[in-house]
C-alpha cells in the first residue's frame, strides 16, 4: 500500500512540475512577444522621420538610419519592407531604394543561395516586393530549384515584376509543375493582364499537351469570341482535360445563339465529362434558349449530368424551382428522382452551395 501511494505522489508531483514549467515556457513566449511588439514601435518610432525622408528621395549617408547595430538594422528591415508594401509611386522608389543602400538588397541576394528554401523563399518575397532587378539574374537558377515552394515563389515573382512580358517563360515552366500548382497560378497569370490574343494563342498552340488545359482561360479573356471559334473548330485534337476546360469556358459566353451547334454536338457526346460540364456552364450563362438542352440533360444516362442540369435550370430561380416541381411530380424515373432531389435540398438551405461550386 505504502509503495503505491508513494508512486502516486511522484506522479502527482511530476504532473505538477510540467504544468508549471508549461506556464512558464507560454509566460516567457508572451513576456518576448510582448517586447518584440514594443520594441518594433520603439525603433518605428524613433526612425520613422528619416524613413519617410528616404521615401522623398532624400537619403543622406549620414542619416541615422546607417548607424545601428545588426539587432537594430534587421528590424529596420522588416519595418521598411512594410512601408513599401503599403504606398506605391515615388514613395515606393524611394523605399526601395534605400533598402538597397541599407546593404538588405546584398542580404537576400546571399540567401537565394542558402541551403535552407525558406531562406530563399524570403530572399524572393522581400526582392519581389522591393522590384528587385537583381532577382532577375537568379531566375534561370531559381526556376530549377530542387524545392516546389521555391519555384512557386518564382513564378509569382516573376509574374509580379514583370506582368505579361514574361507569360511565355512562366508557361515554360507549368510543364515541370503539378496540377494543383498550376491551378493556382493560373488565377496569378490572369491579374498581369490580358495579352494581345495572337501572342496567347501561340503560347497555346506551342504549349506542353498537359499545359494547355490551364491556357483556356487566358484564350477567352483575351478576346472571348475568337477563342470560341478557334478552339471548337480544332476540338476534337486537343486532351480530355483541355476539352473540359474550353467546355468550362463557355460560361464567358453571354447568349447561346453563338455557340448552338457546338453545345448539340456535345450533348451528344459519348463522354459524360464534357456533357457534364456543358450543362453546368449552359446554368452560367442563364439564357433561356439553352432551358431545352438542361431538360433533356435531366433523362441522361450519367447521374453527374443529370446532377448539373437540375442545378442550372435551379439558376432560373423561381421559374427553373417551378419546373423541377412539375418534373418532381410526373411520377417515376431519372428526371422525377433528380428533380425531387434537388428540391429537397432548396427545403433544407443547401441549394445555394451547390449552385455556387
Amino acid at each position: 500500500m505504502g509503495d503505491i501511494s508513494t508512486v502516486l505522489l511522484k506522479i502527482t508531483i511530476f504532473v505538477v512540475v510540467a504544468q508549471l514549467l508549461v506556464i512558464f515556457f507560454l509566460f516567457i513566449v508572451y513576456v518576448k512577444n510582448l517586447f518584440s511588439h514594443q520594441l518594433y514601435q520603439y525603433i518605428l518610432e524613433k526612425y520613422e522621420y528619416y524613413i519617410m525622408e528616404a521615401s522623398l528621395g532624400k537619403i543622406e549617408k549620414d542619416s541615422p538610419l546607417f548607424r545601428t547595430t545588426l539587432f537594430i538594422r534587421n528590424i529596420l528591415r522588416v519595418i521598411i519592407l512594410d512601408k513599401i508594401m503599403s504606398v506605391g509611386g515615388d514613395a515606393r522608389k524611394g523605399l526601395a531604394l534605400l533598402y538597397k543602400e541599407l546593404g538588405f538588397e546584398k542580404r537576400d541576394m546571399r540567401l537565394l543561395n542558402s541551403k535552407k528554401w525558406y531562406h530563399r523563399i524570403s530572399a524572393i518575397t522581400a526582392l519581389t516586393i522591393t522590384k528587385s532587378e537583381a532577382l532577375k539574374n537568379f531566375l534561370n537558377h531559381l526556376a530549377m530549384d530542387r524545392h516546389i515552394s521555391v519555384r512557386i515563389s518564382l513564378i509569382k515573382a516573376v509574374i509580379y515584376m514583370c506582368g505579361t512580358d514574361t507569360i511565355k517563360e512562366v508557361v515554360a515552366c507549368m510543364a515541370e509543375m503539378p496540377d494543383w500548382v498550376n491551378e493556382r497560378l493560373v488565377p496569378v497569370i490572369l491579374k498581369a493582364g490580358k495579352l494581345p490574343y495572337e501572342r496567347i494563342k501561340d503560347i497555346f498552340d506551342n504549349a506542353n499537351a498537359r499545359v494547355k488545359r490551364y491556357l483556356v482561360p487566358l484564350i477567352f479573356e483575351s478576346d472571348s469570341e475568337q477563342a470560341l471559334w478557334d478552339l471548337t473548330n480544332k476540338f476534337d485534337e486537343y486532351d480530355l482535360e483541355t476539352k473540359i476546360s474550353i467546355v468550362k469556358s463557355l460560361s464567358r459566353v453571354g447568349s447561346i445563339d453563338k455557340i448552338i451547334g457546338f453545345v448539340e454536338n456535345i450533348m451528344k457526346a459519348d463522354i459524360w465529362e464534357l456533357r457534364a460540364q456543358l450543362v453546368k456552364s449552359l446554368g452560367l450563362i442563364r439564357d433561356e434558349k439553352s432551358i431545352p438542352y438542361l431538360i433533356a440533360g435531366l433523362d441522361d444516362k450519367n447521374w453527374f449530368v443529370r446532377f448539373n442540369s437540375a442545378i442550372s435550370i435551379a439558376q432560373f430561380q423561381e421559374k427553373g424551382l417551378g419546373m423541377l416541381g412539375e418534373f418532381a411530380k410526373s411520377g417515376s424515373g431519372f428526371k422525377s428522382d433528380i428533380s425531387r432531389y434537388i428540391l429537397d435540398l432548396n427545403r433544407y438551405g443547401f441549394l445555394g452551395e451547390e449552385m455556387k461550386g
